[in-house]
């Protein structure tokens, strides 16, 4: 087209790539093989060809970084008057649209998550104001951001965001549990919108209010797409209309999103329905869902009477609800029936003390609970507790359960509003929704142990839903297929309590004893802390698991010739656990430019006799991966770093063998540091948990307000005999006035 060329003529000292939809599977199918990214690519119906080329310019983008254009827009300034050095991302607004809140409440995109989880919202960048009748807080001026042209650095990580909540979106479809939020009455188009083309602005709003990555990489956003750069958008003319898109849609009636779905469980949506009042499409019987059938009211008295509301009946489609068996006709006396037995309460059958033992298998299926007890009355009612979580814990698998993120557990809160009394009835049980990701692995599992240490404190019983696990770098470990997943799937989900208390009880202890919702391993009131035997326990049978599933303890550590520093020549054969493990968190670290974080000089490590020179055979330090926030101007900065720890440490223990290790296994990290005879971990929450499973050498960690409000000699509990502060050299935490930044090394040597 015409205005093509004159694009391509304005910017002739750009690089321009043209791609067509077989140009678009081809990078696909060879970039992305063998991700979940791929399979949401191809789960695409390639009817819907906006969606999967949503997907493509994310992937393509985040590869390669530049300018995405569509083929029908045109920005008529020339891109070297736009882009400047400083710049990362940049973004325009539409210029009037919205569509409302795309997905359900409970899931962590929406509204009403996303506020929930982060409060201090009017502090973001692109806050602006409250919707005066939706009262819902307003980003972007109520507009999405196109997507139709996005100016971006490689490997930006906004884009891997938005890619991985596009994963998750388009598994719930397949899955037929939907985090779309749409009606019956809203057009299926709005399925295709909110699946890959608006979540780009979801995730820019979300990585904002969460304040993860370095302020300079937040985009810098126009307004009225790219207005100020002259931007035509030939595609979509929104002529001041905020409804375009809903009226776009209501013109087109589409294909489904995917082109293929899981197969329907019908037994599976009748346990989710249990118990519930339930009408189809037409709207013209409402049916109790009662023992996988459907059973007839017969009058609308008997509804009320038996507690049921027009509000909360559900809306089933007339599809899904014909297949359900026809029940019998509801009479008076079922309108104070108890309710179905998989469902009832066992919570107080007995006050008795009851003991218990769990032991995990070593298969993919999670954990399945032994039960070791003291007498057949006891064993017979745990037995039945045990199975009443089974089946709880079977109907919440195939309900739609939010996942709260790396900086806010909700499990507390979702107990005390009683969001699962639909279920749950008087039993006493937190119900814990685990999405686990090796990024930020040391902050989801800090709040895992927490509220599974809250669950022990106040009596409850304890469960983990939707045990999702996203390893973001798979090809790093030394493990295959469903042994990745070792880890994750040792650690427990279903937890009986011995001592289990009156649901009221458990409420009173909660709020009392378990206030943390954010960032719990900065308090030193939290419940992990008074429960730190207990997470040890968990741990080290995931560390096992793991280990066990990669071959076993007598496996070698592996050096990679192109990251890591040996003092031996790289192939010669290592051991798995050396004697001293030090953890050094290095490129973020530097970056935060926080009091919680920083460099430990390096005379923490050969001070105060820590490492015993007569028994370090082996000294292995584990260190970011150099591809971990790659982007970071200081990420650079740490193999100079490194390099002169470990000639430090060459230096100071001549007879040791001195490894530096940059990234690898994560799970087969945490085992170093579970296991050495020596443990000094940098100021990180990865380091943490392991260093508290550490019970057969001794473990240091710097003074820092990350943990239980270490942040002075006085303020520093203890919190086990095997875990000491260094106290004698804090961390180096303010890089600013380093000019040049080597500056900071000559510090690191000398302090």
């Amino acid at each position: 087209p015409g205005h093509l060329k004159s694009f391509f003529e304005r910017n002739s000292n750009w690089n321009v790539n043209i791609c067509d939809n077989k140009c678009k599977d081809n990078f696909m199918n060879n970039t992305f093989r063998d991700t979940s990214i791929l399979w949401a690519y191809n789960a695409i119906n390639p009817l819907v060809g906006a969606a999967r080329a949503d997907i493509w310019r994310y992937c393509v983008l985040y590869t390669f970084g530049g300018l995405y254009l569509d083929d029908d827009s045109d920005i008529k300034v020339p891109l070297d008057n736009i882009v400047s050095p400083t710049d990362y991302l940049i973004m325009s607004e539409e210029g009037s649209s919205s569509l409302g809140d795309c997905y359900i409440p409970t899931y962590q995109l929406s509204d009403a998550a996303t506020f929930m989880r982060y409060p201090n919202f009017s502090n973001a960048i692109h806050y602006h104001g409250v919707n005066p009748e939706t009262k819902i807080p307003i980003f972007f001026h109520d507009h999405t951001l196109i997507n139709w042209a996005i100016f971006i650095a490689p490997r930006h990580p906004i884009l891997l965001r938005t890619l991985q909540h596009i994963v998750e979106i388009v598994r719930s479809e397949y899955l037929r549990k939907s985090y779309i939020h749409i009606t019956r009455w809203e057009p299926r188009w709005k399925n295709v919108m909110c699946s890959t083309g608006f979540v780009l602005t979801y995730t820019v709003r979300e990585v904002e209010l969460e304040n993860s990555i370095p302020r300079e990489y937040m985009p810098r956003i126009s307004v009225n797409n790219f207005r100020e750069y002259k931007g035509n958008v030939k595609a979509i003319w929104t002529g001041n209309d905020p409804s375009h898109y809903m009226k776009a849609m209501n013109r087109k009636n589409g294909p489904h999103l995917l082109h293929e779905y899981a197969p329907i469980s019908i037994e599976a949506i009748a346990d989710y329905l249990e118990g519930r009042s339930v009408m189809g499409d037409a709207g013209k019987e409402v049916y109790l869902i009662r023992n996988r059938t459907k059973c007839t009211f017969g009058s609308y008295e008997l509804f009320l009477k038996m507690g049921f509301t027009d509000r909360g009946t559900k809306h089933v489609a007339d599809n899904i609800l014909s297949l359900i068996p026809l029940g019998k006709s509801l009479s008076e006396s079922d309108a104070v029936s108890p309710v179905p037995s998989h469902s009832a309460s066992l919570s107080h059958k007995t006050k008795k003390t009851i003991s218990t033992s769990l032991s995990t298998s070593g298969g993919g299926g999670g954990v399945q609970p032994s039960l070791v007890v003291n007498n057949a009355e006891s064993n017979a009612v745990l037995s039945e507790v045990h199975q009443q979580l089974v089946n709880f814990t079977t109907v919440l698998n195939n309900v739609t359960v939010i996942c709260f993120g790396d900086d806010y557990a909700g499990t507390r809160d979702d107990y005390l509003k009683s969001t699962y009394k639909w279920l749950l009835k008087e039993t006493p049980v937190m119900v814990y929704p685990f999405c686990a990701r090796t990024f930020q692995l040391g902050n989801t599992l800090g709040y895992f142990f927490n509220d599974l240490a809250c669950s022990d404190l106040v009596g409850s019983h304890f469960i983990a839903v939707h045990k999702e696990f996203n390893l973001l770098d798979p090809a790093s470990l030394v493990t295959n297929g469903s042994d990745r997943y070792a880890f994750f799937n040792a650690l427990p989900d279903l937890v009986v309590h011995p001592n289990v208390l009156m649901e009221s009880e458990v409420k009173s202890k909660m709020k009392s004893d378990c206030q943390c919702l954010q960032y719990c391993w900065e308090s030193s009131e939290a419940p992990w802390v008074r429960r730190i035997p207990y997470i040890r326990k968990y741990l080290l049978r995931a560390i096992d698991a793991y280990v066990q599933a990669a071959g076993g303890f007598h496996i070698p550590t592996v050096l990679s010739n192109v990251t890591d520093y040996s003092t031996v020549p790289l192939d010669t054969p290592l051991p798995l656990i050396p004697n001293v493990t030090i953890q050094y968190r290095c490129g973020d670290n530097i970056g935060f430019g926080k009091t919680r974080y920083g460099l430990l000089p390096f005379s923490a490590y050969t001070s105060s006799n820590r490492i015993d020179k007569q028994t370090a055979k082996y000294i292995y330090v584990i260190a970011d991966s150099p591809g971990r926030q790659s982007y970071h101007a200081y990420s650079s900065r740490c193999g100079q770093i490194l390099g002169h720890l470990f000639a430090h440490l060459k230096k100071h223990f001549p007879t040791a063998v001195v490894i530096v290790k940059r990234g690898g296994d994560a799970f087969l990290d945490y085992a170093r540091l579970a296991y050495s005879n020596t443990t000094i971990c940098s100021a990180s929450t990865f380091c943490l948990w392991p260093a508290l499973a550490n019970s057969v050498g001794q473990v240091h960690f710097p003074l820092t307000p990350l943990v239980a409000r270490a942040a002075t000699n006085e303020t520093a509990p203890h919190l086990s005999p095997h875990f000491h502060w260094i106290r004698e050299v804090t961390m180096i935490k303010e890089f600013k006035k380093y000019r040049p930044w080597t500056n900071l090394i000559d510090d690191l040597e000398s302090l």
